[in-house]
């Protein structure tokens, strides 16, 4: 009887034991949690602020763009290739911030490769002919 006693004692400590453990897990799982859920909100805020400055940036150099081209259409006595030059520099510069844009977005990843067809079974050889 001693001997059941001290096993279901050690059980009901081993089982305490692991519970703690698994509260104590639990709890770290919820701290790591927390920090990703911040880092996220961060990397978030900071993603939509670059969105901002993008379109502003775009918005921008288009505006100035269309203003140098209705600047040469009026031409009035203007010098007509420093407002030319200028209109192709922001062009440019807007060519370049959509193709830094486009260069810094992740891509999809690619599709798996095909899984190949098995190779057919060979046909049986016919044992019962005696042909030798």
């Amino acid at each position: 009887m001693g001997l059941a006693i001290g096993i279901l004692i050690l059980m009901v400590l081993l089982v305490g034991w692991m519970q703690a453990y698994t509260l104590h897990v639990l709890s770290r799982l919820q701290d790591i949690g927390r920090v990703i859920m911040d880092k996220l909100e961060t990397l978030t805020q900071r993603v939509q602020e670059q969105d901002t400055v993008i379109a502003s940036a775009t918005t921008l150099l288009t505006t100035i763009d269309n203003e140098l081209q209705e600047a040469l259409a009026n031409e009035g006595g203007v010098d007509t290739d420093r407002i030319q030059a200028l209109a192709d520099h922001i062009h440019a510069n807007t060519e370049a911030l959509a193709s830094a844009v486009l260069a810094h977005t992740p891509q999809a990843p690619p599709a798996p490769a095909p899984v190949p067809e098995p190779a057919p079974e060979p046909a049986p050889v016919d044992e019962g002919t005696g042909d030798q």
